[in-house]
């Protein structure tokens, strides 16, 4: 860190807490007025939702509270709300608001550093909560609640990997299939990964070109051939690991 000018994040985690900005991500979270979970979907589907739930929360959507909070989001915004309570149950001592990205743009500021970000607020709000029907969300929504199990062993395989630094595992893990409607299809793992990181390897070579750059993405962004560091590999750099 000491040694670059400026540290780059998928964003810049500071736009994020803009009150036009967070009302924005809210709006993008939140279904059409009149439309709740609840209503879309079945009675045997609703019973599976609880009983997952209730298994991450203690409660469930009929809890009143619950119900009208958590019935009111989109189902992709309710799959990244479980996800990180997954997460939570597997490790407790983790807090959501202390991500490797804010932990390395703020360190950045407090040495005088510039922060850029290889999206918009936009984009990243596009991605996560706009690029899906609703109906397709839902879906992958109950995909979580029916392979639960199977999705907290993965993630924890993945952070053992993450912290290992290995990469080649990364991409063993997250390129396993569920061979059903539960696999993303080339559309989405085009909008989620691989047409980001097209996009963010044709802006890192000028934003580098300003001055020596600390770049943090998540780590799925680097794995495989349509990855960062091949991609970055493809346009002539010289890409190695730092131990």
């Amino acid at each position: 860190m000491a040694e670059v000018g400026q540290v780059c994040g998928e964003l810049d985690m500071e736009l994020v807490k803009t009150p036009e900005n967070t009302m924005k991500m809210l709006n993008a979270m939140m279904l059409p007025e009149g439309k709740t979970i609840q209503g879309m979907l079945g009675e045997e589907e609703m019973k599976s939702l609880n009983a997952f739930v209730k298994s991450l929360m203690g409660t469930d959507f009929s809890n009143p509270l619950v119900g009208d909070q958590l019935g009111k989001m989109t189902p992709a915004a309710l799959t990244t709300q479980f996800s990180l309570l997954m997460y939570m149950k597997m490790n407790p001592n983790f807090s959501a608001e202390d991500g490797i990205d804010t932990y390395v743009q703020t360190l950045g500021r407090q040495q005088g550093k510039k922060i850029l970000g290889l999206e918009t607020i936009d984009e990243q709000i596009h991605v996560l909560f706009g690029s899906q029907s609703l109906e397709r969300q839902l879906q992958l929504l109950m995909c979580m609640v029916r392979h639960q199990d199977y999705q907290m062993q993965m993630a924890g395989e993945i952070v053992k990997a993450y912290y290992a630094q290995d990469i080649k595992r990364i991409e063993e893990i997250t390129d396993q299939k569920y061979n059903d409607e539960c696999d993303s299809s080339p559309e989405e793992e085009n909008t989620l990964i691989y047409g980001r990181n097209a996009n963010w390897a044709n802006a890192m070579p000028g934003i580098m070109s300003e001055q020596p750059t600390f770049f943090a993405v998540g780590a799925a962004h680097l794995i495989g051939e349509k990855g960062l560091i091949n991609l970055l590999q493809e346009k002539g750099f010289s890409v190695k690991a730092v131990q």
